[in-house]
C-alpha cells in the first residue's frame, strides 16, 4: 500500500510542480502586461522629445523653478494625443513663463518668489497677461503677503470677461487699499463688478468723445478727450474695487 502511495506521489509530481511554474510565469507575464500599460504614456514620446523635455524639467530644477506645471503641460499634451515635437514645444514654452513670472516679481520687489506663486504668474502670462502687469501687481502687495490670491483672482476676472488691463487695475486698487484676501476674491465672486467697470470705462469714453466734440477749438477737444476717458475708468474701477472693500469679508 506505501508503495502505491509513493508511486502515485511521484506520479503527480512533475505536474504540480509544471503547474506551479505556470502560474508564476503567468503572473511575470501579467506584472509586465501593467507595468508596460503604465508607462505607455511616457514611450509616446521619441527619444529626442523626451530628452528635451527633460532638459526643461533640469533648467527649472537648477533654477528653482517649480517643474511640476512643465510635467503637467506635458501629461497635457499626451492626454491629448500632441505629437512629440508640439509636447517638447509646449515644455520649454511653460519654463519660459515661469522664468518671465519669477523675474517679473523679482523686479517688482519679491526677492524670493516661492514656487506657487511663479506658477500662478506664468500661468496668467499664458492666459495674455505681461510680465510688467505681473510687477505691478507685485509692486501694490507687501513684501510679505502671498500673491496667490491676487494671482487667481486675476484670473477669475479675466474669465468674467474683464480685459487684463481692467483686472490689473482692480486688484492694483485692492491692495493699495489694504483689501484682504476674501474682498479680492469678492471682486470676482461678483459678476457685476466686472462688468460694471467695463460699463464705467464705456461711459468714460462716451464723455470724453462728447467733451470733445463740444470743444469750439477742435484741438483742445481732442486733447481733453484722452483724459476724460482715463478719468471714467479711473472712476470705473475705484468704485468697483470701493464697492467689494465696503462689505464685510
Amino acid at each position: 500500500m506505501k508503495k502505491l502511495t509513493l508511486a502515485a506521489t511521484l506520479a503527480f509530481a512533475p505536474t504540480a510542480l509544471f503547474a506551479q511554474a505556470s502560474a508564476q510565469a503567468e503572473s511575470k507575464t501579467t506584472v509586465s502586461a501593467t507595468s508596460a500599460a503604465q508607462g505607455g504614456s511616457e514611450r509616446r514620446l521619441s527619444a529626442e522629445a523626451q530628452s528635451s523635455v527633460d532638459a526643461n524639467i533640469r533648467v527649472a530644477r537648477e533654477r528653482k523653478l517649480p517643474e511640476e506645471p512643465i510635467r503637467q503641460r506635458v501629461a497635457e499634451g499626451q492626454a491629448k494625443g500632441a505629437s512629440g515635437a508640439q509636447i517638447a514645444a509646449a515644455s520649454g514654452k511653460t519654463l519660459l513663463d515661469l522664468q518671465n513670472s519669477f523675474d517679473a516679481m523679482v523686479r517688482g520687489g519679491r526677492a524670493n518668489p516661492n514656487g506657487d506663486e511663479v506658477a500662478r504668474g506664468a500661468q496668467l502670462i499664458a492666459r495674455g497677461y505681461t510680465s510688467t502687469q505681473i510687477e505691478a501687481v507685485t509692486k501694490q502687495a507687501p513684501s510679505d503677503r502671498s500673491l496667490v490670491v491676487a494671482f487667481e483672482t486675476l484670473t477669475a476676472l479675466q474669465a468674467r470677461g474683464a480685459s487684463t488691463a481692467n483686472a490689473v487695475a482692480q486688484i492694483e486698487s485692492g491692495l493699495a487699499a489694504r483689501a484682504s484676501d476674501a474682498q479680492l476674491r469678492q471682486l470676482a465672486a461678483n459678476a457685476n463688478a466686472a462688468f460694471g467697470v467695463n460699463g464705467e470705462l464705456n461711459a468714460g469714453g462716451a464723455a470724453a468723445a462728447a467733451t470733445g466734440a463740444a470743444s469750439a477749438a477742435g484741438s483742445v477737444g481732442a486733447a481733453s478727450a484722452p483724459g476724460s476717458a482715463a478719468a471714467g475708468a479711473t472712476a470705473g474701477v475705484a468704485g468697483a474695487v470701493g464697492g467689494v472693500l465696503g462689505k464685510k469679508p
